[in-house]
């Protein structure tokens, strides 16, 4: 099974800007996970609905998880309380 199957099954949509951004929006959740190769990163506002996607993807997969991120791809990654830069 492919990546974009098991998040297109938990009602995840992909960006019509690029081609590896999916998202899924609600009234009360935000969460933006990016596919590349296989690597997964993993953007929210809802822990309960990035932990019950982890999970759901580690059913499908055996994910690792490395926690915070700070480089993906060559980018370096800086955490301010409220912001994050690229």
């Amino acid at each position: 099974m492919l990546s974009y199957d098991v998040l297109y099954g938990r009602g995840y949509k992909h960006s019509s800007n690029d081609y590896c951004l999916f998202y899924k929006k609600t009234s009360t959740l935000v969460v933006f996970p990016r596919v590349y190769v296989d690597a997964i990163v993993l953007t929210w506002d809802d822990i309960v609905e990035m932990q019950a996607l982890k999970s759901h993807l580690d059913q499908a997969f055996k994910l690792k998880d490395f926690g915070e991120a700070h480089y993906f791809l060559g980018r370096k990654i800086l955490r301010a309380p409220d912001l994050i830069l690229i």
